[in-house]
């Protein structure tokens, strides 16, 4: 990264960081797409099991329930575990804070959110190195955008700033 980039780089981050941590803050308890699911393959492997994908993990008509109640504390969403097929690096980085943290749901979407910076960065690196200018900018921008949710595993969302640098490099 060259000199004049690393305030402009710097304040992308800090703003990331600060949208972010107030959205990990802030939002409800499984308000973020997926995230009980997501939790619950946390919770599988610190209980010492590997999650399974078995008949039964979506349950459509519970799930319809449990959203539709806007997950009122009384429908459990420990069965919530459809989200077994993912692969595994996000959930066993997460798996120590769970322990630690005696399973604070804030505290893990605050290690998804510096986990999500790490994303900015590599995007901003990695667009650089394809383009610059204004593309560069918009893509990590877009993928700052994307990584914000924090409740879905940021380690993933790595390939969606390129497909959009790519969509706006062929409009160009």
């Amino acid at each position: 990264m060259r000199r004049d980039e690393i305030i402009p780089v710097g304040l992308l981050l800090l703003v990331y960081l600060a949208l972010a941590t107030l959205f990990a803050i802030r939002t409800p308890a499984w308000q973020a797409p997926d995230e009980p699911a997501h939790y619950n393959y946390v919770r599988q492997l610190v209980d010492g099991n590997l999650p399974i994908i078995a008949p039964g993990d979506w349950d459509q008509t519970y799930l319809g329930q449990v959203v539709g109640a806007e997950f009122d504390p009384a429908y459990l969403v420990t069965g919530l575990t459809y989200e077994d097929w993912q692969p595994p690096l996000y959930y066993l980085l997460q798996a120590p804070l769970y322990r630690l943290s005696g399973g604070s749901l804030t505290a893990m979407r605050l290690l998804s959110v510096a986990l999500g910076a790490g994303v900015v960065l590599l995007a901003y690196v990695v667009g650089r190195a394809v383009v610059t200018g204004a593309v560069v900018t918009g893509a990590v921008v877009t993928g700052a955008a994307v990584a914000a949710g924090g409740a879905r595993p940021p380690v993933g969302r790595h390939r969606r700033p390129a497909r959009v640098d790519h969509a706006v490099r062929r409009r160009a």
